[in-house]
């Protein structure tokens, strides 16, 4: 699994740096973001 930098690292997206669930293999996008609906 590899990791897009340049997307979990936005300052304004603190939350994603802090998931790191982003991959550069385009199946997640932010339109699809699974992983956040735990959090709610």
């Amino acid at each position: 699994v590899k990791y897009c930098q340049t997307l979990y690292e936005l300052p304004s997206m603190p939350l994603l740096k802090s998931l790191k669930i982003w991959e550069c293999d385009g199946l997640h996008t932010i339109g699809d973001l699974p992983a956040l609906e735990s959090l709610d």
